[in-house]
Parts: C-alpha cells; sequence; structure tokens
C-alpha cells in the first residue's frame, strides 16, 4: 500500500506542478529543476 500512495502522491504533484507552469509560466524559477 505504502507504493500505491508513493506514486499518488508523485502523480498528484506533477499535475499541480503542471497547473502552476501553465498559471504562471516560467516567473518562478524551481530549484527543483535545476
Amino acid at each position: 500500500m505504502e507504493i500505491f500512495f508513493t506514486i499518488l502522491i508523485m502523480t498528484l504533484v506533477v499535475s499541480l506542478s503542471g497547473v502552476v507552469t501553465r498559471v504562471m509560466p516560467f516567473q518562478i524559477p524551481l530549484p527543483l529543476m535545476q
């Protein structure tokens, strides 16, 4: 079950990151992208 929750959380994080980059295109440099 831990793997399932980990995949679910990562999917949500990726989705939120995509929405943020679409709303504010590259206005805020993401340290994780470096």
